[in-house]
């Protein structure tokens, strides 16, 4: 590779695992793996419709959103740097 970040592939690697366990209208885990040179990358999304809670019916067409993230290229200024990171908020899809 020419240009920055020759050494990304290292790191990312080439191919990605996923998979979903859970209900489209409900709570859902979607899981994904990658797997470079300098080790492994998981991330876990757990979500859940806001529309399903009784006192937001109707009201708000967002999800409540949990991710786990472990391992490289989380950012891609420091993509060599294994980070640990959990975020909560919420998503417009999933």
């Amino acid at each position: 590779m020419n240009g920055t970040n020759g050494d990304l592939a290292d790191y990312r690697g080439y191919f990605q695992l996923e998979g979903d366990i859970g209900n489209p209208e409900g709570l859902d885990l979607h899981g994904r793996y990658r797997h470079g040179e300098e080790g492994a990358t998981w991330q876990f999304d757990l979500s859940y419709p806001l529309d399903k809670i009784p006192a937001l019916e109707g009201f708000l067409d967002l999800f409540l959103h949990l991710q786990y993230s472990s391992g490289y290229s989380e950012q891609m200024l420091e993509y060599d740097k294994r980070e640990d990171v959990i975020r909560l908020g919420f998503s417009l899809v999933r």
